[in-house]
């Protein structure tokens, strides 16, 4: 799990990461930060949705529609706010 743009774009592209399991595998990840990094120090209560994104990563039985679940259900207590499904996919990097 990467966060920062240009960390991640170096790991997936230089030579000496491609025998690396994760990337071969394609399980590097980088943090969303969309309104804000869900990680960082300051993410307040936004952390509860990273918490949800690394819980998908770690549990394969887990999948983007619970993320997308969850943070739906998140907006919509803590910020009285209603995302698409759309808007939510881009936020968490789930192009």
């Amino acid at each position: 799990i990467l966060d920062s743009l240009d960390a991640y774009n170096t790991f997936m592209s230089a030579e000496q990461f491609k025998t690396v399991r994760a990337v071969q595998e394609g399980n590097v990840y980088l943090v969303p930060e969309a309104p804000y990094n869900i990680l960082s120090e300051d993410a307040g209560a936004g952390r509860l949705i990273g918490l949800s994104w690394m819980r998908m990563l770690a549990y394969k039985n887990l999948t983007m529609d619970n993320v997308v679940d969850n943070a739906d259900d998140f907006y919509e207590d803590f910020y009285h706010s209603n995302l698409s499904d759309v808007e939510i996919k881009k936020m968490l990097n789930f192009n």
